[in-house]
């Protein structure tokens, strides 16, 4: 299934800038962050996890295209951990 490659393929290479990023973060804090400082974390994972969706979003939308009714719903239930509601 090429669209399901195409997907794959996309979301390797996001994983790979996650865990690049992740790799430059420090082992530990020196500190414990304040309010601010945790927003600004919050504001940040945020952006992380939009950029994710810009780099699958083509080939995600273009693999759910191809799938069957039943194939779309078992395909929303596994990306529930992507599309959080707060």
């Amino acid at each position: 299934m090429p669209f399901w490659d195409a997907y794959e393929k996309a979301s390797e290479e996001a994983y790979a800038k996650d865990k690049a990023r992740c790799a430059a973060l420090p082992e530990e804090r020196e500190f414990r962050p304040d309010f601010i400082e945790r927003l600004k974390m919050r504001e940040y994972m945020m952006k992380v996890r939009l950029s994710y969706l810009k780099i699958v979003e083509p080939s995600m939308f273009a693999l759910y295209a191809g799938l069957t009714s039943e194939q779309k719903a078992m395909f929303a239930r596994s990306m529930r951990g992507l599309i959080r509601r707060h």
